[in-house]
């Protein structure tokens, strides 16, 4: 049988595998993804110091990885906040059963 997309797996392997460990390939896949994009923001970057002398700074390019996907400036701040809201609320939680 035939892989499916960049995952690499074959309609029968889908029977086989758990939720979580396709999760868990989605999220490489598209670590992978943003790997690769980084080198190309890299590649954008050094283009434009030789031809202008300036250059954008790599993650206004390319975004961050947070969270298991990528996100613009905007978007961390809100999941960092998020996550320090909930860590805060958990800590409450736990102190004051």
């Amino acid at each position: 049988m035939q892989a499916l997309g960049p995952l690499g797996l074959r309609h029968e392997d889908l029977w086989h595998i758990t939720r979580g460990e396709l999760h868990d390939m989605i999220i490489a896949n598209n670590y992978r993804r943003y790997l690769e994009l980084e080198d190309k923001a890299l590649s954008a970057i050094f283009t434009g110091l030789a031809f202008n002398g300036d250059a954008e700074e790599i993650y206004a390019l390319l975004g961050s990885w947070a969270g298991n996907t990528v996100m613009n400036n905007a978007q961390k701040a809100k999941f960092i906040k998020d996550l320090a809201r909930a860590a805060k609320e958990a800590k409450r939680n736990g102190a004051n059963p």
